[in-house]
């Protein structure tokens, strides 16, 4: 999983304890979901991120979620494929 982790464009999840610390852990950059909110124990993540880490992308609405991904792609200078192949993907994986 940690290979996997440390090769991703990004990661899309909420900013509690789980995925966000893996991220942290492993260096992958990461979108956070804030839609619906942010819990008090998230909050404390989110401040680590904020002063720690320089800020972070994040999606309060659904409608939000292309421009937040077309920045968080552009920002590490990768390009999505619109209709990448299956074995395109595995072989991405596999490196």
């Amino acid at each position: 999983m940690s290979i996997l982790l440390r090769n991703a464009l990004w990661l899309l999840c909420r900013p509690g304890a789980g995925l966000a610390a893996e991220a942290l852990a492993t260096g992958a950059p990461v979108i956070f979901n804030l839609c619906g909110g942010v819990m008090p124990q998230e909050s404390n993540n989110l401040n680590y991120w904020r002063h720690q880490r320089g800020g972070f992308h994040a999606i309060r609405k659904a409608r939000e979620a292309k421009k937040i991904f077309r920045q968080a792609i552009c920002s590490i200078h990768q390009k999505a494929d619109p209709k990448p192949q299956i074995l395109d993907l595995i072989r991405r994986i596999a490196e």
